[in-house]
């Protein structure tokens, strides 16, 4: 709203000698126009999300969400929008919620090492096996290097979820949800955001 950095007197001046709202300072914003773009024409015509940070201080260099629309025409689209099996109204890159995939397949590894279960030099069959999730066939996210031996080193390496299946599978629920809860997956973060409605007691 403006409010803070600025002179308490002088804004008070300003709204009472010009009715006009307080000036806000400027805001510097880490979007990356280049990264931006980059992310907006990998997603083309595909519904999903492109979210880049930089992993030092949490800054988002770009933030893409897909299909997208126009606001310029927003009053002249909203009835065509609202009615899109493909929802562009979503902001699936702050609203969607997905699988979390292999996000977690570091940490399935680390926990089955750590009930002895597998180590990096753990061979599997089928390396690049895909996996069937909800319709959906995933493969390896990147190349399995050449000559490598079916670890889950090489695995993780290439992203292949067959392996991390397969340990999720021999882990269990249970051990899943120490898991989970081990790692602080299953807490809600701070928010470390001043509110206008936070109250102190």
């Amino acid at each position: 709203r403006g409010e803070q950095g600025r002179d308490p007197l002088t804004a008070l001046w300003q709204q009472l000698s010009t009715g006009a709202p307080v000036e806000g300072l400027d805001v510097r914003l880490a979007l990356d126009l280049s990264q931006q773009r980059a992310a907006a024409e990998a997603l083309g015509d595909k519904a999903g999300a492109v979210v880049i940070m930089q992993a030092r201080s949490g800054a988002l260099l770009a933030l893409a969400s897909s299909p997208s629309f126009d606001p310029n025409v927003l009053d002249e689209d909203w009835p065509t929008l609202v009615t899109r099996t493909d929802a562009p109204l979503l902001n699936r890159a702050t609203q969607a919620r997905y699988q979390p995939g292999l996000t977690l397949a570091p940490f399935v590894a680390a926990w089955a090492g750590k009930l002895a279960l597998v180590d990096p030099q753990t061979t599997f069959d089928n390396l690049t096996r895909p996996v069937n999730i909800d319709g959906h066939q995933l493969e390896c996210a990147g190349a399995v290097e050449t000559g490598s031996n079916p670890t889950l080193g090489a695995a993780l390496r290439a992203g292949c979820p067959s392996p991390i299946v397969d340990l999720g599978l021999i882990l269990g629920g249970p051990a899943l949800k120490e898991m989970i809860s081990a790692f602080g997956f299953d807490e809600t973060p701070p928010i470390r955001l001043e509110s206008p409605l936070s109250t102190s007691g």
